[in-house]
């Protein structure tokens, strides 16, 4: 006999905090990417993302790359000439002549300055039924999760692996 299919729960707030955390946050990133897209980025993979967060302090390797986001060197390879081949990175030099490095091109600061307004927005958008102390207790309790799964260093360095 098969097993039916199990039936999502009446109550959201049923859910685990993993769970339900993973789901909003999921629902929020897809949201803005939708809402990226159709700003004039159609081509943004919330893959970039990865890349974005660690060339905001400067230019970077592939290897270099690679090792901050838990991928292979040819991984972080192909993203990185999809990326460029898309305008949003472009090569420099790097102080060894022989190792290219990336950075942010023109477009690519404009794609993270429409994500952040688009994230502002969105957040506005879901939050502004709640009563204010709602959503700080909400943010308290998620950085406190943060903070006792011992990965805010991580958060804090931008050094978040992709998940497996």
């Amino acid at each position: 006999m098969p097993i039916p299919p199990s039936q999502p729960p009446s109550d959201l707030a049923s859910l685990d905090l993993g769970t339900l955390a993973f789901i909003a946050g999921t629902g929020f990133n897809h949201t803005v990417t939708a809402r990226l897209r159709a700003a004039g980025y159609p081509e943004v993979r919330q893959a970039f993302g990865y890349v974005v967060q660690h060339l905001l302090s400067g230019p970077k390797s592939a290897t270099q790359l690679a090792n901050l986001m838990g991928i292979s060197q040819q991984a972080a390879t192909k993203r990185l000439q999809e990326m460029l081949g898309l305008g949003l990175l472009e090569e420099v030099a790097g102080e060894d002549a022989r190792r290219r490095m990336v950075v942010l091109s023109a477009r690519g600061w404009s794609m993270v300055e429409t994500t952040r307004a688009l994230r502002e927005q969105v957040a506005a958008e879901v939050l502004a039924s709640l009563p204010p102390a709602e959503v700080g207790v909400a943010r308290r309790v998620l950085a406190e999760v943060v903070h006792r799964l011992g990965i805010e260093p991580a958060v804090r360095a931008r050094r978040l692996r992709e998940a497996d």
